[in-house]
C-alpha cells in the first residue's frame, strides 16, 4: 500500500472523514458566510450559530464519508503534483517576457487549469451523487486521458520554445 493511501487510511480509521471534517467544514462555511454579510453584528453570536451548524452536520457523517475521503486523497495527489511542477519550474527558470513566471503572466489560464483539476477531483470523488446527479461518472481511463493531455501540452509547450 502506498504511503499516501496508508496516511488516508489512518485518518479514516480515526473518524476524521466521518465526523471531524464535516463538523469543522460546517463551522467554517457558516461562520464565513455570517462574517461576510455581518449578520448578526456580534462576533460571538456568529461563532455560536456556526458551532450549532457544526453539530447539525454530525449526523451526516456517514453520507459524506466516502466523498470526503476521495476528495482528500485526490487533493493530496494534486498538491504533490503541483509542488513537483513548481520545483521544476523554479529549477529550470521558466519565465516569459518581463521576467515574470508563466503563471504570473497568465493568471486566468492558471486559474482555469486549477478549476478544471478541482472539478475532475470532485466528480471522481463522487460529488455528483451527493447533489443528485448519479449519471456522471469518471473512470480511470478518462482521468488518465486528462492527465496525458496535460502532459502532452506541457511537452509541446517546452519543446516549442523560442527558435534560434
Amino acid at each position: 500500500m502506498a504511503l499516501v493511501e496508508r496516511g488516508v487510511q489512518a485518518l479514516s480509521d480515526a473518524g476524521i472523514f466521518a465526523y471531524i471534517i464535516p463538523f469543522l467544514l460546517a463551522i467554517a462555511i457558516v461562520y464565513g458566510i455570517l462574517d461576510h454579510v455581518s449578520v448578526p453584528k456580534d462576533k460571538s453570536i456568529r461563532g455560536m450559530i456556526a458551532l450549532l451548524a457544526g453539530f447539525l452536520a454530525l449526523p451526516l457523517g456517514g453520507t459524506l464519508f466516502p466523498f470526503l475521503e476521495g476528495v482528500v486523497l485526490g487533493f493530496m495527489v494534486i498538491v504533490a503534483t503541483v509542488l513537483t511542477l513548481l520545483i521544476m519550474a523554479e529549477a529550470t527558470g521558466i519565465k516569459q517576457g518581463g521576467g515574470k513566471h508563466i503563471w504570473e503572466s497568465h493568471p486566468k489560464w492558471t486559474g482555469a487549469v486549477f478549476i478544471m483539476i478541482a472539478l475532475v477531483i470532485f466528480i471522481a470523488a463522487g460529488g455528483p451523487e451527493l447533489i443528485g446527479l448519479n449519471n456522471i461518472r469518471i473512470g480511470g481511463g478518462l482521468g488518465l486521458a486528462f492527465f496525458l493531455v496535460i502532459i502532452a501540452l506541457g511537452v509541446w509547450w517546452i519543446a516549442g520554445g523560442k527558435k534560434d
